[in-house]
């Protein structure tokens, strides 16, 4: 019986690499989105839709990226780590959003989540170069 080698699949961890970096341009909208619904800038802008929907579209990027660094079969196991935390922190900051009710004092927990993410995906990308550059 041969064996089959399994080994990191170096492409594809380069997109999931990069589809984290576009969803942390995600995160950078939505504070500019966020604010400008206060009516600080962009006076005139759906913002609230677009705020919303790019909310849904950086979370599909950090799934995808997560996807990707699974089936890139990296034997990085805190890259592994990293990803699922990124894309359970997205899950999590879309679901307090979409549940939210209350007053908006209290949106400052959604603000503060975002700040951990964005540092968070930051984190990563040191870790993605590492493991793309031995």
């Amino acid at each position: 019986m041969s064996e089959e080698i399994e080994t990191t699949k170096p492409e594809m961890l380069k997109w999931a690499m990069i589809l984290t970096g576009a969803s942390l341009a995600v995160i950078i909208w939505q504070g500019m989105s966020g604010i400008g619904q206060l009516g600080y800038t962009f006076d005139g802008w759906n913002l609230g839709t677009s705020h919303k929907r790019s909310g849904e579209v950086g979370l599909l990027l950090a799934i995808a990226a997560t996807v990707l660094v699974i089936l890139s079969k990296v034997d990085d196991s805190k890259l592994k780590g990293m990803s699922f935390g990124y894309t359970t922190a997205w899950v999590i900051q879309i679901g307090l959003a979409h549940a939210y009710s209350g007053p908006h004092w209290l949106g400052m927990v959604h603000v503060m989540i975002a700040f951990l993410i964005f540092g968070h995906g930051l984190m990563m990308m040191p870790k993605f170069k590492a493991v793309l550059n031995p």
